[in-house]
């Protein structure tokens, strides 16, 4: 996952067309909040992921709850 110049390694729980449901290390999890914009990359297909990005809807815990940009 990319949050402005910071990459964090994250593991993916859920995809859909509208979104995705993501974990993430819980010490990574201070950098991230409701509202911002992230962009996803999978090193194993590319295509996998929206190029638009992704804007934090939920946080709880380690999990976190994204929808995708229009």
């Amino acid at each position: 996952m990319v949050v402005g110049s910071n990459t964090t390694e994250v593991n993916l729980l859920d995809i859909s067309i509208n979104g995705a449901g993501i974990e993430m290390k819980l010490r990574s999890r201070a950098k991230v909040a409701v509202g911002n914009e992230v962009y996803l990359k999978c090193s194993w297909n590319p295509l996998l992921f929206s190029q638009k990005g992704y804007v934090i809807k939920s946080i709880r815990g380690i999990k976190i709850g994204m929808e995708r940009r229009d």
